[in-house]
Parts: C-alpha cells; structure tokens; sequence
C-alpha cells in the first residue's frame, strides 16, 4: 500500500478539489477506491439507479456547496457544452433553469437546420 496514497481514505471521506481558479469541487471517496464528484453521488442518492450515461450533474444555483435536490439538475452533455459555450449559466438557479430551457431550444433548431441542408 502506497504511504499517503487514496488507500489511506475512509470511503465517504470529502475532499475540496480546486484544480483551477474560481472552480471548486467536493469530491468523495467510494467503494470503487477513487474519487467522485460528490454531486453524482448525492445525485443517485435521490434518483437510485438512474443512468447517467450522456449526461452531467449540475448545481443550479453555482453552490458547489448546495447538494439539495431541487438543486442537482441532470442534463445532456450536449446541452451543457451549449450553455458553456453561450454563456447561460448564472448563480441563480431560476435563470438557470431559464438558461437550460435556451439551450434545449437552440440546440434542437441548429440540429433541425442540419437535417434541412
């Protein structure tokens, strides 16, 4: 076993992960003996067994702090590189969910525009 490596972590234990500026993370040890973002896991508590495969775990409100329900949201990767790439995330969870309902739109034209061409 490596001296100060994963192993010495309890499963369960929480770790704040800042890998740049302005951007944090919790992340929690599982059964698996890596690291998760712990909003995927506080995510499945509330969806048991939902598939998450496509998809990204977002904090409604920017609080990566705030693992309420209501607050952990699960949308299409397609969808988060659209709201990234445009701008549509706030640290309001209500414009938030505004920006969401952009990005599902906007990405269901250019995708109908594609098919017209």
């Amino acid at each position: 076993m490596a001296r100060g490596g994963i192993e010495k972590y309890p499963i369960g234990h929480e770790v704040i992960w800042k890998d740049r500026p302005g951007r944090t993370r919790i992340k929690v040890k599982t059964a698996t003996n890596t690291f998760v973002d712990k909003r995927i896991v506080e995510y499945l508590k509330y969806h048991p067994g939902e598939d998450l495969k496509g998809c990204v775990i977002i904090h409604l409100d920017s609080d990566p702090f705030n693992f309420n329900e209501e607050n952990l949201v699960k949308i299409p990767k397609e969808i988060h590189m659209f709201m990234l790439h445009h701008d549509l995330y706030y640290n309001n969870a209500e414009l938030t969910k505004t920006g969401i309902i952009i990005a599902k739109t906007r990405y269901e034209l250019k995708k109908q525009k594609l098919k017209m061409r």
